[in-house]
């Protein structure tokens, strides 16, 4: 058994993070409509039909008041500028909320509305009647609506005029005594505030006089001054800062030369190449003579050698020379670079200190220059605030003005109404229909249905969050990161005919969709991905019973086999073996009988009417082939098989029901799991793919089968597509092949008369 597998292959067992379920609205829609409909129909009806009965009908009484606009055009006074026009609107809203308000109470005060049942049996009856009586403008009109509403045709309209009158009452009384009082108190008013605004211009002009001509000084001639000084201030912060670094740098020298003579104190002789020294110790006069001497005793040197033998007297004494001479000219060159030391010592000392001296200087001047920017700019403020002081005075003074211009034109506006016609009038009397009004059962019967269509609407989603089984692909992707390899059709809705065994469409219906599905699976195992090996042995298996394994099992067997591949199809499942009998064979020799040495396997498989395809069942002893999934010989059996055949398809008992499937999947190439639409929920194909994956499975894919299309999806116009993809026929060549009867792919036949059958049958997944 091969052990190549890609990076993604053995990646598919990593630990797998499951995304948040979200809520599809087509797919609630799609699926849930019937729930919705069902759940809003069994609370609308009954709830609307006890509504209807248990609401009394309601009698609607109104009446109309009129609020004149000439009332209002009488106090605007175009000959008087201070005459001013009252908000329209404003003032019958107002009038509006006094008949819902405190003219409502008085209504409450007759004894024929206070002690009529409707109303006395209330808790407060006074606040049932201040919500119920409605006073309402109607827009863009000078007319009020004041209804209210009552199972008592008499009292509905005793109430809106009893309303009416009490409120036309209270206008009178209140327009009559307000205009006194009004008045009185504003001419108070007016008075204080004549007081207070005199007050307030004699200490502006006061204020004025104390500034003078400053406040001109200010807006021409300081600011142009504290520009300036600021302009100063920078340029001196500057040079400050250009002398304190100068300083510093002169500072860091002197520390540099003390150290180097320190330095040169203690070493021997040493050449200095920082600060010039050693060209100066070239230049001294010392050294340039004492370094002349060397050459004319190093030239004496040469000649006496040349004169004497190597040992002679007179050598020693030159070479004596010769030496002494050096030793002068060493002591000559560290003279001369004590001296320079020294000397660039001494003028370093006295740059710092002058540097030192100016960066003070600088510091001074910036300090001059910035204490007269801060009285400049302290007087500036001074007058500023002065300035500011004296405008909002100016402005409290302009505000005093107004107020006592709307004050004195309150007062003539009073003056003025004392002679104008009344501003309302009755223009509807007070009236209720013969007939009640079913607007209240109406109102309710609509709360109702909304209710209702939210609580179907409620019910269909938590439907749709409580949903375990797995319906399409999305919900798997949902469980793994392994990939789907393909979504088989249920048999019902793949236009095959009603009696059709799904195990052998591959063999009976090659050319239908389901067949093509089957076809995926089969890619997936002879072209794994790039880096992957060919996968020798496959094992087939599911969470549950009822998934479709083993129909899968056989029909991807079957397309390996179509492919001129050597197929064995293994059936594993010692207590409920359906391979041999799918294939119309007897039970006979299998693993059984191999593993306790009566048979061997060449003489145990046996072939199908599929070319290539052999069978090999459990055989006849179910207990001891359970017991013997873990052994070495089964692992031996499976190489061998392998080397007999291309490939070796095993299909397995479900996962989650025996532990068959668990034990056999680390020995194989490549497990495939298949989950059946609405069989299986997703927490058993999430724990299937858990063990199989903690087990050590190479789980390459999964298979989603007896898929049914929903309404509104893609699904059943996919299947119309692919059974017409290749119909799409010339005028010519169809006519040339209506007298043909023949078809090479059976299932074309199928396209128009098999619909009503399909639709009674039922697949049976093994």
């Amino acid at each position: 058994m091969t052990t190549e597998y890609s990076a993604e292959l053995s990646s598919i067992a990593a630990p797998h993070v499951a995304p948040v379920r979200t809520v599809n609205p087509k797919r609630l829609i799609r699926e849930r409509w019937p729930l919705m409909v069902a759940v809003a129909v069994a609370i609308a009806v009954p709830s609307c039909i006890g509504s209807w009965f248990l609401l009394a009908a309601e009698y609607d009484a109104g009446a109309t008041l009129r609020f004149l606009r000439n009332k209002q055009s009488v106090l605007f006074d175009t000959s008087n500028s201070f005459a001013r026009s009252t908000d329209y609107e404003q003032h019958v809203l107002t009038e509006a909320g006094l008949i819902e308000g405190p003219v409502v109470e008085r209504v409450l005060n007759d004894p024929e509305i206070r002690e009529h049942p409707y109303i006395a049996k209330r808790v407060d009856p006074l606040q049932f009647l201040q919500q119920s009586v409605q006073a309402q403008m109607r827009p863009n009109q000078e007319l009020v609506d004041i209804t209210f509403r009552a199972p008592d045709r008499d009292l509905a309209v005793a109430v809106v005029t009893k309303t009416v009158e009490n409120y036309l009452e209270l206008a009178a009384s209140t327009n009559s005594k307000r205009g006194g009082e009004r008045r009185s108190k504003l001419a108070e008013e007016r008075d204080r505030k004549e007081t207070q605004l005199e007050a307030l211009r004699a200490r502006i002009a006061q204020k004025r006089e104390s500034l003078g001509t400053a406040r001109i000084n200010v807006a021409d001639g300081s600011a142009s001054e504290l520009e300036q000084s600021r302009v100063e201030l920078a340029a001196a912060e500057s040079k400050r800062m250009a002398a304190a670094l100068e300083a510093s740098r002169a500072a860091v020298e002197v520390e540099r030369l003390e150290s180097l003579l320190e330095s040169f104190k203690a070493s021997s002789g040493d050449q200095v190449f920082e600060f010039g020294v050693e060209e100066r110790v070239d230049s001294d006069a010392l050294v340039i003579s004492t370094a002349e001497l060397v050459a004319i005793e190093e030239n004496a040197l040469a000649i006496a050698e040349e004169t004497y033998q190597s040992g002679a007297p007179q050598l020693k004494v030159q070479r004596d020379r010769r030496d002494s001479v050096y030793a002068k000219l060493s002591d000559a060159k560290q003279s001369a670079r004590r001296t320079a030391i020294s000397t660039a010592l001494e003028r370093a000392r006295t740059d710092a200190a002058l540097a030192t001296r100016l960066s003070e200087d600088a510091v001074e001047l910036e300090q001059s220059h910035r204490d007269r920017v801060e009285r400049l700019e302290a007087r500036s403020l001074t007058m500023m605030q002065a300035q500011n002081q004296l405008d909002e005075w100016e402005r409290e003074a302009d505000a005093m003005q107004q107020f006592l211009n709307t004050t004195v034109s309150a007062i003539t506006q009073i003056d003025v109404e004392s002679n104008a016609p009344a501003s309302v009038e009755v223009a509807a009397q007070p009236y209720a229909p013969a007939r009640p009004s079913q607007r209240r059962k109406i109102q309710a019967a609509v709360a109702l249905i909304a209710l209702s269509m939210g609580a179907g609407v409620c019910a269909g989603f938590i439907r749709e969050m409580t949903d375990q089984q797995i319906r399409s692909p999305q919900d798997l992707a949902h469980l793994t990161q392994s990939p789907l390899l393909a979504v088989v059709p249920h048999t019902r809705y793949d236009q095959l005919p009603g009696d059709v065994d799904p195990s052998s469409i591959m063999s009976t219906h090659p050319g239908s969709t389901s067949a093509d599905e089957y076809r995926r699976v089969l890619g997936r195992i002879v072209y794994p991905p790039e880096g992957s090996a060919e996968l020798n042995s496959c094992l087939f298996t599911s969470a549950s019973r009822g998934d479709g394994k083993t129909t899968t099992a056989c029909n991807v067997a079957v397309a390996l086999a179509q492919a001129n591949r050597k197929v064995l199809l293994l059936d594993i499942c010692a207590r409920r073996p359906n391979v041999e009998r799918i294939f119309g064979l007897d039970q006979g020799l299998g693993l059984a009988e191999i593993f306790e040495g009566e048979t061997t396997l060449d003489a145990s498989v046996r072939a199908t009417d599929s070319t290539g395809l052999d069978v090999l069942g459990p055989g006849t002893a179910k207990g001891f082939v359970v017991g013997q999934y873990a052994s070495r010989e089964l692992v031996q059996l499976l190489e061998q098989a392998e080397q007999s055949y291309d490939h070796v398809i095993i299909d397995s008992p479900p996962s989650l029901l025996m532990a068959d499937a668990g034990m056999l999947a680390p020995v194989v190439d490549g497990v495939i799991v298949v989950t059946g639409a609405g069989m299986s929920s997703q927490g058993m194909v999430r724990r299937c793919i858990q063990d199989l994956t903690q087990s050590g499975a190479n789980i390459i894919g999964l298979v989603l089968n007896r898929v049914k299309p929903v309404p509104g999806g893609y699904m059943a116009a996919n299947l119309q597509s692919y059974y017409h993809y290749g119909n799409e026929r010339s005028g010519k060549a169809s006519a040339q092949s209506e007298g043909d009867t023949t078809n090479e792919n059976p299932t074309m036949l199928l396209l128009d008369d098999t619909d009503a059958a399909s639709d009674s049958s039922e697949e049976t997944p093994v």
